[in-house]
């Protein structure tokens, strides 16, 4: 293979970066939550362990209290160069992924690199680390002297100028923003710190970066002991690197000049302190050589402002010149040292952007994939402003799960926290595979909708057929599920459609994409009615109208929904109509005409009729019910329609 290594990353249930490591993919590897018995436990998320008695190696990707992840949950093998083949081990927990069918509840499955899945509330991408390009010259290994840098200076300008050319390093910035693609590196803030040192030739060099930065996606990490520098506003930055030039040996007190980092941050723009012979001495730095130094004051230092993309100044990069140069009795940084300095800051600053877009982007991604289909996905990546809300034709569903605390009571913690995971994968699968988008899991209830973000005219249409194969995949859910639940799994969905408002409906931070409007609260009340109306799958007049003839509906009633002034039609969907529907449903609309007239005698009749053919129906018994109550207690005001009494 071309490549023996394969990149995991794990992401939290936020979209944010958690874990990454590389591994050699010649053996597999098994990732699950951490195990634990009476005598042993595992260490911690995210350790890479060695398999026991022949077993493969372990990536711990959860504790082990997070039961939505297996202890052995799923096997990675590389079964070729761009080919990795997944085994589900859990005989409970799905894999959720994003291929056609994106569900599995047992494998193998083989997927082709790059790919993600979801395992409980983390996300897992998987690919091959990115490829890498040689230079014509070999790679400097760590300890060589660094020469060539220098040498540009030299080569590039003419002697009268060298070290003061303005016009050369214009170029050296487009050269570090073609370079900033290696910020990638884990030592990118050392490498750039080394540079102030090797490049600028000054004794010391420091990136300093505001903390709460989110400094190379969690990459970026400190190589020294931390060190702080605070500003009078209170802000706190930290000393991610520093270096020195050779026969340099900082203080163990050593602090970067408070008053050049304090100046920085005060203009947004560089600051260096030129021939300190000529510099006041402030009392508000510590000394830079060590508390009551003899060389406090002639050190020279340079501080340029690392930039976020809003031009806001989010670090330093800083350097002291702290020996005489060439021919001069004191320390000194020119005015081109500190221009080089900011060249590189101005690189470092492009670099930490960079990271941050392929965070988001990543972040992005993952947060996507929670809702909407993976072909999906890539559409909306193309067009960058389909996350600005606007008005839309939607279709929305909501699906419950009937007896869900009588159930989860009978069966417990752990095992209600299985069946739930099982129930609402297999019911989420169903608006997938019809084009939805999942909203919202809310308790033991799944909000859906269709229409948006794609433009779908057929959106009635495409949410009743996953409402009807939600039904169908209720069998296979109870036989999974049958020798530990005390009854089968039931819903109750209601459907509605209209003009909504769609997009980001949750926060910056909380992603969620959905519709908002009364179209939304009907289609939450209309799932409610079920349990007045004995049904399954109630739709609304409105998706009456979008779906024509494909499916089987009967009109039930006309109600007024909680909360909600205009009073609306309902109709049953039948997933699967009896032989004899025709005339169950001729029968009891002819039934719901004359209650809606105010004849209820009439009403009575019909139904007393239809109820010998079909003794089971509950809309005909609820009918005849209400038409029963209004003759013995006759209402002054004869108002057909129903007021709920509930949601």
């Amino acid at each position: 293979m071309s490549d023996d290594l394969l990149e995991i990353k794990i992401y939290d249930e936020d979209g944010k970066l958690a874990h990454e490591v590389e591994v050699n993919a010649s053996a597999p590897v098994e990732l699950g939550r951490q195990m634990s018995d009476e005598t042993n436990q595992e260490p911690a998320p995210y350790a890479l362990v060695s398999g026991k008695g022949g077993r493969p190696r372990r990536l711990i990707v959860a504790a082990v209290t997070e039961n939505t992840i297996s202890r052995r949950h799923v096997l990675v093998e590389r079964v070729a160069d761009d080919v990795v083949r997944l085994t589900n081990k859990s005989h409970i927990q799905p894999l959720g992924f994003d291929d056609g069918d994106r569900f599995a509840t047992n494998g193998p499955i083989e997927l082709k690199l790059p790919f993600m899945f979801r395992l409980g509330k983390k996300s897992v991408r998987i690919a091959s680390p990115d490829p890498l390009e040689s230079l014509a010259e070999p790679t400097m290994a760590p300890g060589d002297p660094l020469t060539r840098s220098a040498d540009y200076l030299t080569i590039m300008l003419p002697p009268q100028e060298r070290l003061e050319d303005q016009f050369a390093l214009p170029w050296l910035k487009q050269l570090l923003d073609v370079l900033q693609v290696a910020a990638t590196s884990p030592e990118f803030c050392s490498t750039a710190a080394q540079a102030v040192v090797n490049t600028v030739r000054l004794d010391a060099g420091a990136v300093i970066l505001k903390n709460g930065v989110e400094r190379a996606i969690n990459r970026v990490k400190s190589d020294i002991e931390v060190s702080e520098v605070v500003l009078q506003d209170g802000t706190r930055l930290e000393v991610q690197s520093h270096k020195t030039s050779s026969g340099v040996k900082l203080p163990n007190d050593w602090r970067p000049s408070r008053r050049v980092v304090q100046r920085v941050f005060d203009d947004k723009r560089t600051k260096y302190s030129g021939d300190p012979m000529k510099q006041p001495k402030f009392s508000g730095d510590p000394p830079s050589g060590g508390t009551g130094s003899s060389s406090y004051g002639m050190q020279s230092y340079v501080g340029a402002p690392i930039l976020s993309s809003q031009r806001e100044v989010i670090g330093v990069l800083y350097g002291e010149s702290r020996r005489p140069g060439e021919g001069r009795l004191y320390a000194q940084v020119t005015r081109a040292q500190a221009m080089l300095v900011e060249t590189i800051a101005h690189g470092v600053a492009a670099g930490l952007a960079r990271l941050e877009q392929e965070q988001e982007a990543l972040s992005a991604r993952v947060k996507f994939e929670q809702f909407f289909t993976r072909d999906l996905v890539r559409q909306l990546e193309l067009d960058p402003d389909w996350q600005r809300g606007r008005y839309a034709e939607v279709s929305v569903l909501f699906c419950d799960i009937c007896g869900f605390s009588r159930i989860t009571e009978n069966l417990g913690a752990e095992r209600s926290t299985d069946w739930l995971g099982d129930t609402l994968e297999t019911l989420s699968k169903c608006v997938w595979k019809h084009d939805g988008v999942v909203i919202d899991y809310v308790g033991d209830e799944i909000a859906a909708s269709w229409g948006a973000p794609q433009h779908q005219p057929d959106h009635a249409i495409l949410a009743c057929r996953a409402a009807i194969e939600m039904l169908e995949q209720l069998r296979g859910l109870n036989e999974r599920w049958q020798q530990e639940l005390s009854e089968p799994t039931a819903v109750g969905i209601g459907i509605n459609s209209g003009e909504a408002w769609v997009g980001n409906i949750g926060s910056r931070q909380k992603f969620k994409y959905g519709p908002r409007g009364s179209v939304v609260n009907i289609g939450s009340r209309v799932q409610g009615a079920n349990k007045y109306l004995q049904t399954t799958l109630l739709i609304t007049g409105e998706t009456c109208q979008r779906i024509g003839s494909e499916f089987a509906t009967r009109r039930l009633c006309r109600v007024r929904l909680v909360n909600l002034e205009e009073a609306i039609d309902l109709y049953e969907l039948v997933a699967e109509p009896p032989p004899n529907w025709a005339d169950l449903k001729t029968g009891y609309e002819a039934a719901l005409d004359e209650f809606l007239a105010g004849r209820f005698r009439e009403t009575a009749g019909i139904l007393g009729k239809l109820l010998v053919a079909h003794p089971n129906d509950a809309p005909s018994l609820v009918l005849m019910s209400r038409a029963v109550q209004c003759l013995v207690d006759p209402p002054p005001n004869v108002d057909p329609v129903w007021i709920l009494p509930g949601k």
